[in-house]
């Protein structure tokens, strides 16, 4: 005498799945979904399904989108030199501005946007390196061009893009005539100080401010200055 409607039944679970109220989940920019070691679950999966990740490709559109921005910065690169300071290409000079800029955008292109690493890239040890050998005023416009070209290649959110300008300007700035060892420590400490207050900026505006992330931003901001005036210095 007993009979399973499993059409009702069907209805009756959907009924109870609708009426579940959906919760939101912010991911916030930098943040890791899931690190090494770590056991993935549903809602890992997810998040993962829900931002693009599980299959990431890039389509033609998004490469040529980003050749495109290459070219110009390329363009303007080139334009600056040409118009400011052509003496550059009449010596070694270019071989040398070549490899300071292709240096870090290889390994940017291979380590970054790794949130436990972009704090830590030494990326402002190519304007002081220029501003040493060269001249302060190329190693600040390339500086800030680099941190561009870095930004299109490794997909940067506009925070470490303002950080790596602003420690190349600063580190540069310190940097120039450097005659003495003691000059390059300063140079470290400054873009230490630059990034580290830069940092904590932008995750005072995205977040709330605590003190493991501030002790966490320290290291790390201090590490990329020690390790831009070492660079620099060898």
């Amino acid at each position: 005498n007993v009979h399973i409607d499993d059409k009702k039944t069907l209805e009756n679970r959907q009924a109870a799945a609708d009426a579940v109220e959906p919760v939101t989940v912010n991911v916030l920019a930098g943040q890791a979904i899931v690190r090494d070691g770590d056991i993935v679950t549903p809602y890992d999966v997810e998040k993962l399904e829900q931002l693009g990740l599980m299959n990431p490709e890039v389509d033609v559109s998004t490469r040529l989108g980003r050749s495109g921005i290459m070219a110009i910065l390329t363009m303007i690169t080139v334009a600056y030199l040409v118009r400011f300071h052509p003496n550059l290409w009449r010596g070694r000079q270019v071989l040398l501005l070549s490899v300071v800029m292709l240096g870090p955008i290889v390994v940017a292109r291979i380590i970054l946007p790794h949130s436990d690493v972009q704090y830590l890239f030494p990326v402002a040890a190519s304007a002081m390196l220029l501003a040493v050998l060269l001249d302060y005023q190329i190693a600040i416009a390339i500086g800030a061009l680099l941190s561009l070209y870095i930004a299109v290649i490794s997909n940067m959110s506009f925070e470490i893009v303002v950080m790596y300008t602003l420690a190349s300007i600063v580190g540069a700035i310190v940097a120039w005539n450097a005659e003495r060892t003691m000059r390059f420590v300063w140079a470290g400490a400054a873009v230490a100080l630059t990034m580290f207050v830069t940092a904590l900026s932008f995750n005072a505006i995205s977040t709330s401010l605590s003190w493991g992330m501030v002790g966490e931003r320290l290291v790390e901001t201090a590490l990329a200055g020690a390790l831009s005036a070492s660079l620099t210095f060898m």
